[in-house]
């Protein structure tokens, strides 16, 4: 299976690769600091940075290292990637993950790491490596999947569908490893392992799904709040509306009496009647008053609404 890969050299699919993931963490940290991102966004690129140095770490300075770093510490980083999308997904589903959860994932991750340095076979290690990986990924892809989660934007859930293959081919690559190729050594696995070449593939099909999802995601999320500054200004000129109609009608029945009154003064005082003149005097002062304690109402409910 996969043999038509097997022209095709081992480092050279490696290395396209990781100018992918390169290309991706320069992208992806450039939109973390120019716009605003999603929560977890952060550690899908950590997650990538780990893949990285993981696999300069375990297959490029491989000779030129410790074999406690090589293997030990080349591992652990590469199993922290998909450790990283877990976190990552969780924290953009807003699913519960506790630090003595995620705790225990790490444990699991440090100890298999341990076991992976213990092996002098390397095809248990391969095995054991690929069955944590795919633990992992297959653990990041599923949960949400199964879990309530608000959908508000279309597209989220393909991010849990994207890492799914590379979960897959983890489990293949351990069952490939431990029945059908075993290797002599890690120069036989360099040159024959077509399954790895698909494991490099597929990150890069991985690095690209994230990327576009969060694209798109950023745009669905412009549009939204687009639509929501709309709708807002919608009401605001709705409320507007509403308190203009309630000052003119609560304004105009005052100065109504007001204009009356003083014709009534003008009058009154043609007919030199002194007395009702005062009492219009009186009920043009109480309906100005009623006007000052309407204006102070109004100003009180607006500090109200600002605060």
């Amino acid at each position: 299976m996969f043999s038509f890969l097997a022209p095709f050299d081992l480092k050279t699919i490696m290395f396209v690769s990781m100018l992918f993931t390169v290309l991706f963490i320069i992208v992806m940290l450039h939109m973390s600091f120019t716009r605003k991102v999603y929560e977890g966004f952060q550690y899908i690129i950590i997650g990538h940075i780990f893949v990285l140095l993981g696999t300069v770490v375990t297959l490029i300075l491989r000779n030129k290292i410790s074999n406690f770093v090589s293997i030990f510490v080349g591992n652990l980083l590469l199993l922290m990637y998909p450790l990283c999308y877990y976190i990552g997904l969780m924290k953009f589903y807003k699913l519960p993950h506790t630090k003595v959860y995620l705790g225990a994932l790490f444990g699991i991750i440090v100890v298999s790491c341990y076991f992976i340095y213990l092996q002098e076979d390397i095809n248990i290690r391969i095995v054991i490596h690929s069955a944590v990986g795919a633990f992992m990924f297959i653990l990041a892809s599923v949960k949400p999947l199964f879990s309530e989660i608000p959908k508000k934007y279309k597209i989220q859930k393909v991010m849990s569908v994207a890492i799914m293959p590379i979960g897959i081919f983890y489990i293949y690559r351990a069952y490939h490893a431990y029945y059908h190729t075993p290797y002599n050594n890690f120069q036989s696995l360099i040159e024959t392992d077509n399954v790895l070449k698909v494991l490099f593939i597929l990150s890069i099909f991985t690095a690209f799904m994230m990327f576009y999802c969060y694209l798109t995601m950023t745009s669905d999320r412009l549009t939204l709040e687009l639509k929501e500054a709309r709708e807002r200004e919608l009401e605001a000129m709705q409320n507007h509306q509403k308190l203009f109609s309630v000052v003119t009608h609560d304004l105009k029945t005052p100065i109504t009496v007001i204009n009356r009154s003083a014709q009534m003064i003008a009058h009154k005082l043609s007919r030199k009647d002194i007395e009702g003149a005062v009492q219009r005097l009186n009920t043009i002062k109480n309906n100005t008053l009623a006007m000052l304690s309407l204006i102070d109402q109004w100003q009180d409910n607006a500090l109200l609404m600002t605060k």
